[in-house]
């Protein structure tokens, strides 16, 4: 499967670095990440971020994106460059009893505590 610049939201000759494609027969979302010196269409989040290699993108194929992940939220230093993307699908059915933070329990195997949700 194979999208244009056009269809992301994207002005030629930006470079895709990274891409996820949810939907089986027909994309529902694709997840992007772009080079430092790309370019978006008018008024799209490419267009708008100050760290656009950093970010992670989102669009249906229709001309436009929107920011996923910022990249601080990944980690990513100012001017740093995404360069792979992939994803894990969740379960829905787990909810984590405590939130998350740097010192947080875990157990002998390094999970969290989860409880199903009825």
């Amino acid at each position: 499967m194979a999208f244009t610049c056009a269809e992301l939201g994207l002005l030629a000759p930006s470079d895709v670095k990274a891409l996820t494609v949810f939907g089986t027969t027909t994309p529902t979302e694709i997840l992007f990440s772009v080079t430092a010196d790309s370019t978006g269409v008018a008024d799209s989040a490419v267009d708008n971020s100050d760290n656009v290699g950093g970010d992670v993108y989102a669009s249906t194929g229709n001309g436009q994106n929107s920011q996923r992940v910022e990249r601080r939220a990944l980690g990513i230093a100012p001017g740093g460059q995404l360069d792979a993307l992939t994803t894990v699908q969740r379960s829905a059915q787990l909810q984590l009893r405590e939130p998350l933070h740097p010192h947080a329990q875990s157990d002998e195997r390094g999970q969290h505590r989860a409880e199903r949700v009825p």
